[in-house]
């Protein structure tokens, strides 16, 4: 159900958007990686680390947890830790972790609960080793941990319930329990353990569940009891939460994301056909279809260098290609590799998931 505060966040995007049809995107100079740290410095706004430049410059748990650990390595502990302060203050005064922070300090979902955001906000504690807030918070985060139990899961299965939809990285989508939300259970469950968290999660074996449910011998499914197609987000995020660490499976779900061409021309796409979300395709038809998102991208590329580093190095030759182009890291390109429009929206530029281009960049070198 909408509410005043998503009124006014998606009118402040939208009009930020239009905005930027009368204006160029930014470009920065150097090459590639020059690029990529003159935008993170950027993203740092004293008190947190936006997600974008214009459209996007709120605190999203999600992206920042994707990032933190690339961040830490780039030399930006103090400003991690101050943007954990800032997005836990904001949380516990509301009473609910949240999948984003409004620019004026307001916590919200978009739209509703999503079993990601307690397990990106612990992710970005354990990987950034301010396990010291585990303990400042406990009270809160321990709350919080019972509230996303019974609110999300599946006590007979482990699943995530599939009588609900929740926000998750796909957000203008409908999905039942999909192989992308049951990952962040395995990933909660893991996280809680290592930061000695309580764990209601811990009488499930993930790894056993979301093979048994979502893997059919070659790539993992979108949703439980869905249909056999083969999509970016699922067959990204059972590796990259680190789930499944086996070379032989990895690669079969490589060579299904290749054969599908979800790869190309740039990684990643959630699917190779066009999405018809209403009433969203309105407004920004194809969003999040057979259009390529650079978060997914570049997290896979993540994900391919543990296994294949031979095949992350061509890909990262693409993204230098493509951020030299643009002289900018951008938020999604359509099918031909230009920025994504429609008559209400333009891309988001300035993303602060450039730091993940950086990181790999030196684990490669």
């Amino acid at each position: 159900m909408l509410k005043l505060i998503h009124i006014k966040e998606g009118i402040r995007i939208f009009a930020a958007s239009l905005k930027s049809r009368f204006r160029d995107i930014k470009k920065y100079s150097g090459n590639a990686a020059e690029i990529c740290r003159a935008i993170v410095k950027e993203r740092w706004n004293g008190s947190y680390f936006e997600t974008g430049a214009r459209n996007f410059k709120q605190f999203w748990t999600r992206d920042f947890g994707w990032c933190a650990h690339a961040l830490v390595e780039l030399g930006f502990d103090e400003a991690v830790k101050k943007t954990l302060v800032y997005a836990l203050e904001a949380f516990s005064k509301h009473g609910e972790i949240t999948t984003t922070i409004s620019p004026k300090g307001k916590p919200y979902n978009v739209f509703s609960l999503a079993p990601d955001s307690l397990a990106f906000l612990l992710k970005a504690i354990r990987d950034s080793k301010n396990s010291s807030l585990v303990e400042q918070y406990n009270g809160f985060l321990t709350e919080q941990i019972g509230h996303y139990f019974n609110a999300i899961v599946d006590r007979e299965t482990g699943l995530v319930r599939k009588d609900a939809i929740f926000s998750s990285i796909k957000d203008l989508a409908k999905r039942r329990s999909s192989c992308y939300d049951n990952c962040m259970l395995g990933m909660t469950s893991k996280l809680l353990n290592e930061l000695n968290l309580p764990n209601p999660l811990k009488e499930y074996n993930y790894k056993k569940i979301i093979k048994e449910h979502f893997w059919n011998g070659n790539f993992f499914i979108e949703e439980l009891d869905g249909p056999e197609r083969i999509t970016g987000d699922s067959n990204l995020f059972p590796f990259w939460c680190g789930l499944f660490t086996n070379k032989k499976m990895f690669r079969s779900a490589l060579d299904a994301i290749r054969d599908e061409g979800l790869d190309s021309p740039l990684p990643l796409r959630y699917s190779i056909k066009k999405s018809k979300m209403l009433p969203w395709n309105i407004v920004v038809p194809n969003y999040e279809g057979s259009t390529i998102w650079t978060h997914l991208g570049i997290l896979f590329i993540e994900t391919v260098t543990s296994f294949c580093p031979a095949i992350a190095k061509e890909y990262m030759e693409k993204y230098s290609r493509i951020i030299e182009r643009y002289r900018n890291f951008l938020e999604v390109f359509d099918e031909n590799c230009k920025p994504y429009s429609s008559p209400f929206y333009f891309c988001e530029e300035g993303m602060l998931w450039a730091c993940v281009f950086l990181k790999i960049r030196k684990r490669l070198a």
